[in-house]
């Protein structure tokens, strides 16, 4: 049986693992499709300040991305 102290050096060894991979895979994000997140975002600022409204849809744990936008405190408002 492994001993306690040796599952929390495992465990802190998993999230620092995870933690890295994460930031890396951020890193390329960020590298590789900064210009095209820039383009939408502009997109939508423009859509919204000529009064349009974002329509966002999500099925199984695609809705996710849905409800953060809609949920979340101080998000934008002109969506359905």
């Amino acid at each position: 049986m492994m001993a306690r102290n040796d599952l929390e050096q495992r465990s802190e060894k998993n999230v620092e693992t995870y933690l890295n991979n994460l930031e890396e895979k951020l890193k390329l994000l960020k590298k590789e499709q900064e210009d095209v997140l820039e383009t939408v975002a502009g997109k939508m600022s423009d859509l919204i300040e000529q009064g349009g409204v974002i329509h966002l849809f999500g099925a199984g744990h695609s809705h996710i991305l849905a409800e953060e936008v809609f949920y979340r405190a101080g998000g934008l408002v002109p969506i359905s």
